[in-house]
C-alpha cells in the first residue's frame, strides 16, 4: 500500500483549510498584503515520500526546501510535509491543529528568507537559534488569529511540545 501523501487530492481540504489558516497568521503577524504573497513569496508544497533525498530532524513536521533559485526576490521555495510524523501527532491532537502548526511554522521560516531576515544557509549554533526565534514567532501569529476553542487547541498542542513544536519520537 502507497504511504498517505497530504498532498493527494484525498486531502485537499483539511490541507487548503491549514494553509489558510497558516498564511492568514503568517500575513496578519508580518503585515503582508495578498498581493505579496504570489508576487513575493512564491512557494508549493510536496510529501516526503517524493523527496526520499531529505533528511529531517527526528521531531519535525515538515521542511523548507529550495526549490527554484532564480535571484534572491524570484527563489521558489518547496514545503516538503513529513506525513508520518504529522498523522502520528493526528493522533492526539487533531489534524488541522498539527498542520496549521507545521504549515505557519514553514511560512514563517519563508518569510524570513525572503525579506533577508536569516539566510537560507547557516551554521549549526545560528540554525539553532533562528528556529527557536521561528517557533516563537509561529506560536505568537498563530495564537493572535485563533479564538475559544481553536486557540485552547494549540495552546495545548505549544504545552505539549515545547521549543521544538512536536514531540520527539
Amino acid at each position: 500500500m502507497d504511504p498517505a501523501r497530504l498532498t493527494d487530492s484525498a486531502w485537499s481540504e483539511p490541507l487548503g483549510d491549514a494553509l489558510e489558516a497558516a498564511e492568514l497568521s503568517v500575513e496578519t503577524y508580518y503585515a503582508i498584503s495578498p498581493r505579496e504573497w504570489a508576487s513575493r513569496f512564491r512557494y508549493d508544497l510536496a510529501s516526503c515520500h517524493d523527496h526520499p533525498e531529505l533528511h529531517f530532524r527526528e521531531s519535525a513536521m515538515a521542511q523548507i526546501v529550495r526549490a527554484e533559485r532564480s535571484g534572491a526576490a524570484r527563489t521558489r521555495y518547496r514545503i516538503v510535509l513529513r506525513e508520518p510524523t504529522i498523522f502520528r501527532l493526528a493522533e492526539s491532537h487533531d489534524l488541522a491543529t498539527v498542520l496549521t502548526t507545521a504549515l505557519t511554522h514553514e511560512l514563517v521560516h519563508l518569510v524570513r528568507f525572503g525579506q533577508g531576515l536569516a539566510p537560507f544557509e547557516a551554521g549549526e549554533h545560528e540554525r539553532s537559534e533562528e528556529e527557536q526565534l521561528v517557533i516563537r514567532i509561529s506560536e505568537q501569529a498563530i495564537l493572535t488569529r485563533s479564538k475559544g476553542v481553536r486557540a485552547q487547541r494549540f495552546r495545548h498542542f505549544f504545552a505539549e511540545h515545547p521549543f521544538t513544536g512536536v514531540a520527539e519520537s
